[in-house]
């Protein structure tokens, strides 16, 4: 990966179609577009790449998810994501 700064994405461990998941914040990081576009290019190689960066336990969790059926919370995530821009927005001072 070579580390980008400019044009950052979100990118996905699992995939956005999968709801139950689709919000939760381990499932997803920052990457430059030229790592996220090789992500899904070399995709065998792209999950050792994201077991590396967050560590087994949290795939695990990601995979439990995964594969027991529920339905998101979309106010509880939205509240939650909401949070998360204000104390991200106080650290950073913005206005």
């Amino acid at each position: 990966m070579d580390g980008e700064k400019r044009q950052v994405q979100w990118c996905h461990v699992y995939s956005r179609r999968s709801t139950s998941l689709r919000w939760d914040l381990d499932n997803s990081l920052c990457l430059c577009a030229s790592c996220h576009r090789w992500q899904h290019e070399n995709p065998f190689e792209g999950a050792h790449f994201f077991v590396d960066e967050l560590g087994q336990p949290t795939i695990d969790r990601l995979r439990l998810i995964l594969a027991t059926p529920r339905r998101t919370d979309r106010m509880a995530t939205r509240l939650y994501l909401q949070s998360q821009l204000e104390r991200y927005t106080k650290l950073e001072g913005f206005s």
